[in-house]
């Protein structure tokens, strides 16, 4: 198992602001697990518009166990005043949590879509638009217990 250090995450999290176009942007939290690096991303490209929504496909363990076929939704998908919006995870490993959140905002008015991941799996099959690295290993966040 990898962990990740707090400077590096703040480190990464800063390398990535720089890279996102300027812009009027919502952020997505997907939650639990991408609220921390999106609240620190928000503050990094200060954005005002700022929401959570929380999709189950792993549990919490190290290495996760996957719970549910397909991504489940469970609190209701945000309607951001932005068309403009930055969708925020910890770890893509499939991508499908990522999909379906991007595919459920788009219904609802989204036109533009950024997503953002500190650590990205090999497998996972959506295009990212930024991530700090790509790695096959476990990976321990600060956050974590």
């Amino acid at each position: 198992m990898r962990k990740l250090a707090w400077n590096e995450v703040l480190t990464a999290l800063k390398q990535i602001a720089e890279k996102i176009p300027r812009g009027n942007y919502a952020i997505i939290a997907i939650g639990s697990s991408g609220l921390i690096p999106a609240a620190i991303l928000c503050k990094l490209i200060g954005c005002r518009e700022f929401h959570t929504v929380f999709v189950k496909l792993y549990d919490e363990s190290k290495p996760p166990r996957r719970l549910h076929d397909k991504p489940v939704v469970e609190s209701p998908i945000p309607t951001p005043r932005s068309e403009k919006v930055i969708i925020v995870d910890d770890l893509a490993s499939t991508g499908s949590t990522i999909s379906l959140v991007k595919s459920l905002l788009r219904r609802r008015g989204v036109k533009k879509t950024i997503t953002v991941v500190l650590v990205k799996k090999p497998q996972c099959s959506v295009d990212i638009d930024y991530f700090y690295i790509e790695s096959e290993e476990c990976i321990g966040f600060p956050w974590d217990n």
